[in-house]
C-alpha cells in the first residue's frame, strides 16, 4: 500500500519533486475546443445593437426557435437588432448529435465545444463562451449574456438601460448581484468541503442575465485559465474568477426579476409600468415565452396607443421651432454616449440628417414636429436673468466709492450667461440656431420686462447727472413764525434769477446751517419763486 501510494505521487510530481498541475481542475483550451464553429460570425458585429450569447443545452431545440423568432427576429425587434449566439456542448445521446449538426448547418448560429453537456460542465461552457468572444469578436457595443429559459424586454431595456449616464471603467458587470450568500450543504447545488471549504460565495451574479463589454470577458477568460475550477458556473466565473482579477466590477441591476412570481405579480399590479424588464421563466413556463413576448409587445403598442389618443387635440404650429430649423444633433448625441460607454460606435459621429423610424403607428405630422428643433430654454432664462438684473443695478446702483464696481459686476453677470450659453453647445445639448434663438427671447423679454413694464412701478433714484432737490425743502406757511436772524458762513455763492429784483435775491451757502428770514421770504414770494440751489 505505501508501494502504491508512493508511485501515485511520482507520477504526479516532475523530476524536482513539486507537484504537477491537475488539468483536470483547470479550464484548459483543451476543454474547451469548439467542435462546430463561427468563425466570421461575429465579423459584423458593430452593425447590430447588441451580441446576446446564450447558454442552452444540447436538447433544447424548441428555446433556440422560440429566440430565433423573437430576440434575432428584427420585425420583432425593430427598431434594433440583435446578433443571437448560442453555445451548447455534447449531449449524452448520438441522435441529438446528428440534429445539433443540422441545425448547425441550417442556422449558423450555434457553437458547440467539446464537453458534455451537464449541470457539472456549465462552467467549461462559460469559459468556451468567454473563449470564443475573445478570439472571435471586435468589441461589441454591448454583449448580453442569457439562459435559454430568460425573459427580456427588448423595447423596455434599450429605453432604460443604454440612456443610464455611461460608466467610463469598461470593467464592469452589470447583473442581478448576490451578496454573502451562504454555501448549500444540501440538496440540488451542494457542494462539499472538499469542493468550496468556505460557509459564503464571495459576492457573483446571477449568470440569467449579464451585460458586459469584451474587455471584461478578456480579462475573466485569462483569469479563468489560472483559477480551479468550481461546477457552480455563476459563482465560479463571476465570483471566483471576477474577484481573481481585482479590476473587474459588479454594478447591482434593480430591473431584472430573481423569479418569474415576483416579476409576474409586477406586470399584474403595475402593467407596462413595472420597473423590471427581465426575469427567469420556470422550467413549467418554457413552452410559454413567445406568448409572454406577445403580450408585452401588445401592452407597449396598448399604451403608445392611449398616448396618442390622449393628444387628439389640434396642433398649433410651433413657430419658433420652425425658425429653429431641423433637429440634427440629439442623434449625434446618442452616438457619443454609445462610444464613450462601450468604447465604439457603429457610425461615424456625424449629424443625420435623415433618420427613417419604422414604427407606422405613430402620426407623420408627430413626427416631423419631433424632428425640429427648439429655442434653448437655458439660453433664454440665463440671458433674461443677466440683462434684466444688468438693466436693474445700471438704474439702482451708484456708488461714489468705486466707479468700477458697477461695470464689473454688470460685465460678470453677461459672461455667465455667456458661458451658459457656450456650455450648452459644447455638450451638445443644443444646436448654434437653438441658443441663438433662445438668447434673442431672453434678451427682447428683459427690455421689455424692465423698460416697458418695470418703469412704471420702480420710483426713480437719483444719480449724479440728475441732482437731487434740497432735502427739507418746506413751504413759507410752515415756517416757524419766529423771525430767524441770516447766518454768516465763511463761504457762499449767490444765486440769482435775472427777472427778480435784487431784493429777491437768496444767498445759499455751501456749508454751515442756512436759514432765510420770513419776512424776507414773503416780500419775495409776492414777486416770483424762491430758487433752491446746492453746489
Amino acid at each position: 500500500m505505501v508501494f502504491y501510494q508512493s508511485v501515485k505521487d511520482l507520477l504526479g510530481s516532475n523530476i524536482l519533486g513539486h507537484r504537477k498541475p491537475d488539468s483536470d481542475i483547470y479550464p484548459t483550451e483543451a476543454r474547451t475546443a469548439f467542435l462546430l464553429d463561427l468563425p466570421a460570425a461575429c465579423v459584423n458585429v458593430r452593425d447590430y445593437d447588441a451580441l446576446v450569447v446564450v447558454h442552452s443545452a444540447a436538447e433544447h431545440f424548441r428555446q433556440r426557435k422560440d429566440y430565433r423568432e423573437t430576440y434575432g427576429n428584427p420585425e420583432f425587434t425593430q427598431p434594433y437588432t440583435l446578433k443571437v449566439i448560442f453555445f451548447l456542448g455534447l449531449p449524452e445521446k448520438l441522435t441529438v448529435q446528428d440534429e445539433v449538426i443540422y441545425e448547425h448547418a441550417h442556422h449558423r448560429d450555434t457553437v458547440q465545444s467539446n464537453f458534455v453537456d451537464t449541470y457539472q460542465n456549465l462552467s467549461l461552457k462559460a469559459v468556451s463562451m468567454l473563449r470564443w468572444l475573445v478570439e472571435r469578436c471586435p468589441p461589441p457595443h454591448l454583449i448580453i449574456k442569457m439562459d435559454d429559459d430568460v425573459l427580456l424586454d427588448v423595447h423596455k431595456f434599450f429605453g432604460e438601460f443604454i440612456p443610464l449616464p455611461p460608466y467610463h471603467n469598461d470593467l464592469v458587470v452589470h447583473c442581478h448581484a448576490y451578496e454573502g450568500a451562504p454555501v448549500e450543504r444540501e440538496g440540488k447545488w451542494r457542494l462539499s468541503r472538499r469542493q468550496y471549504a468556505q460557509d459564503t460565495f464571495p459576492d457573483y451574479c446571477s449568470g440569467s442575465l449579464v451585460l458586459l463589454t469584451l474587455a471584461a470577458a478578456e480579462e475573466l477568460y485569462y483569469a479563468a485559465l489560472d483559477t480551479p475550477i468550481l461546477w457552480v458556473d455563476d459563482v465560479y466565473i463571476y465570483g471566483l474568477v471576477r474577484e481573481s482579477t481585482l479590476d473587474v466590477q459588479i454594478m447591482y441591476l434593480d430591473h431584472v426579476s430573481d423569479t418569474e412570481d415576483i416579476y409576474s405579480n409586477c406586470v399584474r399590479l403595475y402593467g407596462y409600468r413595472c420597473k423590471y424588464w427581465a426575469t427567469a421563466l420556470d422550467r413549467a413556463s418554457h413552452t410559454n415565452l413567445v406568448p409572454a413576448l406577445l403580450s408585452l409587445q401588445a401592452d407597449r403598442l396598448r399604451r403608445l396607443s392611449e398616448e396618442y389618443k390622449t393628444d387628439v387635440h389640434p396642433r398649433r404650429k410651433d413657430w419658433f421651432k420652425e425658425i429653429a430649423g431641423p433637429l440634427r444633433h440629439f442623434n449625434r448625441r446618442r452616438r457619443r454616449l454609445e462610444r464613450r460607454r462601450f468604447g465604439s460606435t457603429r457610425r461615424v459621429a456625424a449629424y443625420v440628417e435623415k433618420y427613417e423610424c419604422t414604427n407606422k403607428l405613430v402620426d407623420p405630422k408627430l413626427l416631423r414636429d419631433s424632428r425640429l428643433s427648439f429655442p434653448s430654454g437655458h439660453a433664454a432664462v440665463s440671458v433674461y436673468s443677466a440683462l434684466f438684473t444688468v438693466f436693474y443695478l445700471q438704474l439702482r446702483l451708484d456708488l461714489s466709492c468705486s466707479y468700477l464696481l458697477r461695470p464689473v459686476a454688470q460685465l460678470a453677470l453677461v459672461l455667465l450667461a455667456t458661458f451658459c450659453c457656450v456650455s450648452r453647445i459644447s455638450d451638445h445639448k443644443h444646436f448654434v440656431s437653438d441658443i441663438a434663438a433662445g438668447a434673442a427671447i431672453g434678451s427682447s423679454f428683459a427690455w421689455l420686462t424692465f423698460y416697458k413694464l418695470g418703469m412704471r412701478v420702480i420710483p426713480e433714484v437719483p444719480t449724479a447727472n440728475k441732482p437731487r432737490v434740497l432735502p427739507r425743502a418746506m413751504s413759507v406757511e410752515s415756517e416757524p413764525q419766529t423771525p430767524t436772524p441770516l447766518l454768516r458762513p465763511a463761504a457762499y455763492v449767490q444765486a440769482r434769477r435775472p427777472d427778480f429784483a435784487d431784493k429777491c435775491s437768496l444767498t445759499v451757502f455751501t456749508r454751515g446751517a442756512t436759514a432765510v428770514s420770513n419776512s424776507v421770504a414773503r416780500q419775495c414770494l409776492q414777486e416770483g419763486p424762491l430758487l433752491f440751489l446746492t453746489v
